[in-house]
């Protein structure tokens, strides 16, 4: 977030002005510290396939030669062309097991390795793929891997800004940049013909959000690449992460959920007041401790909040909701 100790100064001269409302006392429903998310079952449409534990990956046909890889907790793609292999994504978490699942189902040579973002959890066994390959990425990504200088994350070989299309043999993908989100330069790797769309590190299909909105640069560019993904003509979505394929029910149902999360926050910013804050613990001479406290009840009571609509349909929605709702909190107070 820019400018970010300028603008919480401002923020500070803005709030220390108000007075009234409630303590941070306010109680709900559900109290999110006194939660402890190994008690809470996973819902059983948050569970995916089994991963084989003597192989340790699993790998399956989605449909037409399109194959989905995953460990249980992160995913990658590749797809068959009668040219080449397609790969998408080459988690170090896999490794040489993306290597081996492509052997399982097919002999042809891999040609081409697209990145879904520069993050190394999900291209850092990009180097163990051939070295010969053709390489496709966001402009950014490539930026970013340059100051980076990863051996394990080689750099593009072929960039693009906005709208780029890959065709080898029989099998064509769209990649497409929404703007910030997620990480800058993370795109849409789109299979029109087959339906299947992938989308890392927004949507985690049956799963509650990593922290932080999965450690997403920019809120507000979630909430709309959301509303891009739903624009899509698809059925199948890979989301990079966890134990499921997605489907266009996923993206609603995180939509509401971030939708929620915004409401709350609004409401819990509405019963805490800083200047109360303040006057239960002696005043404004620790500054930053305030601000610490104030913005730990907001998060605290936007999850008591939010947390009982979920606990049937996303999996440890308990784990990062507070922290959810910090990050969203502090967006809205950004903008």
């Amino acid at each position: 977030m820019k400018d970010f100790i300028y603008r919480i100064i401002m923020l500070t001269t803005l709030i220390v002005g108000v007075s009234g409302g409630a303590s941070g006392g306010v109680s709900g429903a559900v109290v999110a510290k006194d939660i402890d998310p190994m008690t809470i079952a996973i819902p059983e449409s948050s569970k995916g396939p089994a991963v084989p534990p003597e192989k340790g990956y699993l790998v399956e046909e989605i449909r037409d030669g399109i194959y989905w890889v995953t460990n249980g907790a992160y995913q990658s793609m590749f797809m068959t062309t009668g040219q080449g292999i397609i790969v998408v994504d080459a988690p170090p978490s896999i490794g040489q097991n993306l290597l081996r699942a492509i052997r399982d189902v097919s002999a042809e040579p891999i040609t081409h390795l697209i990145y879904s973002h520069s993050h190394k959890d999900h291209i850092g066994a990009a180097g163990l793929l051939p070295k010969q390959i053709k390489i496709i990425a966001h402009e950014n990504v490539r930026e970013i891997l340059a100051h980076a200088k990863d051996p394990n994350r080689p750099l593009p070989t072929a960039v693009f800004t906005t709208e780029y299309q890959l065709t080898v043999g029989n099998k064509t993908l769209q990649l497409s940049y929404p703007g910030e989100g997620h990480s800058s330069g993370n795109i849409f790797i789109y299979a029109q013909k087959q339906k299947i769309l992938m989308l890392v590190d927004v949507v985690f299909p049956g799963w509650v959000p990593f922290a932080n909105l999965g450690m997403a640069d920019e809120v507000t560019g979630i909430r709309r690449i959301l509303d891009r993904t739903l624009d899509y003509d698809f059925d199948t979505l890979i989301g990079g992460h966890v134990t499921r394929l997605g489907t266009r029910q996923d993206v609603v149902l995180l939509t509401d959920y971030i939708d929620d999360l915004d409401h709350n926050a609004a409401q819990a910013r509405s019963e805490i007041t800083f200047a109360s804050i303040a006057e239960d613990n002696g005043g404004y001479s620790h500054m930053w401790h305030l601000y610490n406290l104030y913005y730990k009840k907001i998060a605290q009571r936007c999850a008591e909040l939010t947390i009982p609509k979920y606990l049937d349909t996303l999996a440890d929605v308990a784990s990062y909701t507070e922290q959810n709702c910090f990050w969203i909190n502090m967006s809205d107070d950004m903008e």
